[in-house]
C-alpha cells in the first residue's frame, strides 16, 4: 500500500515536471515569435525638420517656415536637420516644397544664388564698389536685385547723373568680412524709409545714430561692398567715381520686375546711343 502511494506521488511529480517544462518551452516559443513583432510596433522615432510651406531658394529661414516631425528611418534622419536652431537665420540653398524634409545642405550661413553669378549675360561683367558713407546716400539700405542710380559731382561741385549709370542692377551686398547680407539685415531699419518721388526714384534716409543704438544695433549690420552687373563702359565710369569718392546712390526700383525691365532696357538704349556716337 505504501509502495503504491509512493509510486503515485512520483508519477504526479513527474507529470508536474513535464507540464512545467512544456509551459516554459511554450513561453520561450511565444517570446521568440511575438516579441519581434511587438518591438516592430514600437519603432524608435527620430526628429527631423520639414517645410511648413514652400520655401524659395535664397529665402532667410525663420521659425514660421519649418516644422519638427519624426521618422523611423534612422539613415534618413542622419541626412536631415533635426533642430530648428540648425536652420533658423540661414538661407535656403534650393527651393524646398511644402512638407519636404530639410536635408543637410539645404540651409547655409553664406549663400549666393548661382543663377546670377554662374550665368552672367553676354557683354556684362561684375564689379564691386565700396560703401564709403552711409550718411551721404541710401547705400545702407540697398539689397540684392535693387535698381539704383548714381550721382556725381563735377569739378565745380555741381551734381549730375552720368548717363551710363542711370539704372544699375545690384547683384549682392557684403559686410566688412566679405559675407553676403540677405534681406534680414534691413528688417530693423524699415522705420528709416522715406517716401517715393514721382519720377521713379525713391529717396530713403540713412539711419541716424539714435536709430541704430540699443536693441536695434544688435540687428544692424552695415554693408561695405555692393556688387553690380554692368557693361565695360559702366565699369570704367564706376572706377572713376570710386577713385574720386564724389558719388552718391539712390534707390530707383525694388521688387518690381516690370519696372526693372523697363529701366534696364532704357539704360541699354542709352549705352548703345553713346557707343554709336563714339563710332560716328
Amino acid at each position: 500500500m505504501k509502495k503504491n502511494a509512493t509510486t503515485g506521488r512520483l508519477i504526479i511529480n513527474k507529470n508536474r515536471i513535464i507540464t512545467g517544462l512544456a509551459i516554459l518551452i511554450s513561453a520561450i516559443l511565444l517570446a521568440v515569435i511575438l516579441l519581434p513583432g511587438y518591438l516592430d510596433g514600437r519603432q524608435v522615432m527620430y526628429p527631423v525638420l520639414t517645410a511648413r510651406h514652400d520655401i524659395p531658394r535664397g529665402k532667410n529661414i525663420t521659425g514660421e517656415d519649418i516644422s519638427l516631425s519624426e521618422t523611423s528611418d534612422k539613415s534618413l534622419s542622419g541626412m536631415c536637420y533635426s533642430s530648428p536652431e540648425n536652420v533658423i537665420g540661414k538661407t535656403a540653398t534650393r527651393d524646398i516644397p511644402e512638407g519636404s524634409f530639410i536635408m543637410q545642405g539645404d540651409a547655409a550661413e553664406n549663400f549666393t544664388s548661382n543663377t546670377v553669378y554662374d550665368s552672367i549675360p553676354d557683354g556684362y561683367l561684375l564689379i564691386s564698389i565700396s560703401v564709403q558713407s552711409l550718411a551721404r546716400s541710401v547705400a545702407g539700405h540697398i539689397r540684392a536685385n535693387d535698381i539704383i542710380r548714381f550721382y556725381a559731382l563735377d569739378e565745380n561741385g555741381t551734381a549730375f547723373t552720368p548717363p551710363e549709370l542711370q539704372y544699375i542692377k545690384v547683384l549682392a551686398v557684403y559686410n566688412s568680412q566679405g559675407e553676403e547680407l540677405g534681406s534680414a539685415y534691413i528688417n530693423s531699419k524699415s522705420s528709416a524709409s522715406g517716401s517715393g518721388s514721382s519720377n521713379g526714384s525713391d529717396t530713403i534716409r540713412s539711419p541716424s545714430v539714435s536709430q541704430t543704438t540699443g536693441a536695434n544695433r544688435e540687428h544692424y549690420e552695415s554693408p561695405s561692398l555692393i556688387s553690380l552687373l554692368v557693361t565695360q563702359e559702366q565699369a570704367l565710369r564706376l572706377v572713376e567715381l570710386e577713385m574720386s569718392g564724389r558719388h552718391f546712390i539712390s534707390l530707383v526700383s525694388r521688387d518690381d520686375e516690370e519696372r526693372e525691365s523697363e529701366y534696364l532696357d532704357l539704360q541699354q538704349r542709352v549705352l548703345e546711343s553713346m557707343l554709336r556716337g563714339k563710332i560716328g
